[in-house]
């Protein structure tokens, strides 16, 4: 007799998405470059030119081959190679958002200091003497490049609601 009560679906772990996530663990932990990332899989794939011998592309090589033995598909490397080279021009990204901002320049560099002295507080969009939307910086722990891509996506999602012609501002509190 079977107890409806009990019942649980078997759930189906994706292991490809595991193996992502390791790997992804690996290049954090050990801080790899996208350039040491594409380099190994280079490697992999066959097409590398590079004749020396770097620890670091050498790790995450044996890793991608480990992950390959086991049906993990290239083109997924290649979408994490993609990610890391985008959270390592979070910074440059993030300050040519700002500067084409339409807001005075003391407001930029008020925004722009965020990102670089690792700021903690609340940004604001004032729309009409208003707060419009606001972001709150609890932690500064995580690294730069991190905080700046989150900012972008933020100030984006914000800047997506304006409407257009709308006169905006900005205003910061330190925390």
């Amino acid at each position: 007799m079977i107890n409806e009560n009990s019942y649980k679906p078997e759930v189906q772990e994706d292991p490809d998405k595991k193996m992502a996530e390791e790997l992804a663990l690996l290049i954090r932990d050990n801080k790899f470059t996208s350039d040491q990332i594409r380099e190994a899989y280079g490697k992999l794939c066959g097409i590398s030119e590079n004749d020396k011998q770097d620890p670091a592309v050498e790790k995450i090589f044996f890793k991608m081959h480990e992950m390959s033995e086991k049906g993990f598909p290239l083109n997924r490397f290649a979408e994490l190679i993609s990610a890391k080279q985008e959270i390592e021009n979070a910074v440059p990204r993030y300050n040519k958002l700002i500067t084409d901002l339409n807001i005075s320049s003391r407001e930029k560099d008020m925004l722009l200091a965020i990102v670089e002295k690792k700021k903690m507080g609340e940004i604001e969009c004032i729309i009409d003497g208003e707060v419009f939307a606001s972001i709150k910086i609890l932690k500064a722990d995580k690294p730069v490049n991190e905080m700046a891509e989150d900012l972008i996506e933020m100030i984006g999602k914000i800047m997506e609601k304006i409407p257009q012609g709308e006169k905006y501002g900005f205003m910061f509190t330190a925390k």
